[in-house]
């Protein structure tokens, strides 16, 4: 994952606030039609020793639109830098999270900190 001060140089973020574990805030993508994005970065323990960097993703002021292929595209190409692999994971049902306090159609972007292992 790119440092913070890479991510806060990058022109199509526009406002960076801390968070538990990482950062949260707004963007503005080049791609597709909607403009302001919201984020949450952080860099979670996956409670078997795994440290995953990851960022989540939704529409500003939406609860019913969803991040396009191609916004989660640039939305990894912001955080994270173009050699490293990011999956959008589809987890088992019982452990998805479909979306945090009222916000729903959260797209969520994963790495292992150390890269996925081949």
């Amino acid at each position: 994952m790119k440092s913070i001060d890479e991510i806060e140089s990058d022109t199509r973020i526009q406002n960076v606030f801390p968070f538990p574990h990482g950062h949260q805030g707004f963007l503005s993508l080049r791609c597709g039609k909607r403009q302001v994005f919201a984020f949450v970065a952080t860099r979670d323990d996956d409670g078997h020793g795994g440290i995953y960097e990851h960022v989540s993703v939704s529409v500003a002021n939406s609860n019913t639109k969803t991040p396009t292929w191609e916004e989660m595209c640039e939305v990894k190409d912001i955080f994270w830098h173009e050699t490293e692999e990011v999956h959008e994971v589809h987890p088992a049902k019982g452990d998805y999270i479909h979306g945090v306090g009222n916000l729903k159609n959260v797209l969520h972007l994963w790495r292992p900190a150390n890269g996925w292992k081949r």
